[in-house]
């Protein structure tokens, strides 16, 4: 039984590559203005910084 608990457990992203993912994914959102853009660029700057 223990197998079946072992296979669902997943390490989770560290933060760094969940920011380097959502950094690529806004760069390339074309529906999304610049200003927008560069407001959730600086908000992913501030939690770095924390």
């Amino acid at each position: 039984m223990e197998y079946r608990e072992n296979r669902n457990k997943v390490d989770p992203p560290k933060f760094s590559k969940a920011v380097e993912l959502f950094k690529t994914k806004l760069a390339s959102d074309s529906t999304m203005k610049d200003s927008s853009k560069e407001y959730h660029f600086g908000c992913v700057m501030k939690l770095e910084r924390t």
